[in-house]
């Protein structure tokens, strides 16, 4: 059974359908926890449902993060349950979120999505579409298979975090709970994977 039962496309099936709910009945470092980190750069890699509630995402954003770009964690840590954590994208009003992604010119949040059949292809979708070619194309050259742009999870709604930037586009990738998992048992292959998202948000290319 896939891990996240809560995509967004599936926005009726969310618990709670705003932060001023979820905080109304979930406890910070108990049930979840936010960490933001502000980085050298204006570009910001997040992970909204990241810890317990889309599995290694918060790992991944990390990695991509690494010393120099801003990172926002959203982590579930509840002992089950976790994806009743999950408030989509599009009404995603954390006000940390905001706040960091408000300041920030670039955003890429980093999302997991059920296999469906398809294990390995990371799906790019938002209103940056330059940038998600570019990381398609630097994906691509490193060995993974892409979608772009994401007919299944497009994120074009200018609501969705991603899109919440100073430049008003970002880049939202969803991964396959396998290539996830893979990606963290395998730290070359998460080098590769971070190393060509890293490339495709320098000035190298």
């Amino acid at each position: 059974m896939c891990d996240e039962s809560f995509l967004e496309r599936d926005v009726a099936k969310d618990k709670y359908t705003n932060f001023e709910k979820l905080f109304s009945e979930k406890i910070e470092d108990g049930d979840y926890r936010i960490i933001v980190v502000e980085g050298k750069t204006d570009d910001l890699i997040m992970a909204p449902h990241g810890g317990k509630i889309e599995l290694h995402t918060s790992q991944i954003a990390r990695k991509i993060a690494g010393d120099d770009l801003s990172l926002y964690l959203f982590e579930g840590i509840m002992s089950e349950r976790n994806q009743e954590l999950h408030v989509t994208s599009a009404n995603y009003d954390e006000p940390q979120a905001l706040k960091i992604a408000e300041k920030s010119a670039r955003i890429v949040a980093i999302h997991g999505r059920c296999d469906e059949d398809d294990p390995n292809t990371t799906c790019i979708g938002g209103l940056d579409t330059d940038t998600g070619q570019k990381i398609a194309q630097q994906l691509k050259k490193a060995g993974f298979p892409i979608e772009a742009p994401c007919k299944r999870f497009p994120a074009l709604n200018p609501q969705n975090i991603c899109n919440r930037g100073t430049s008003k586009k970002g880049v939202q990738l969803e991964i396959p709970i396998s290539l996830r998992t893979r990606l963290i048992s395998d730290k070359e292959e998460l080098e590769r994977f971070a190393g060509a998202i890293n490339k495709a948000l320098s000035n190298e290319i």
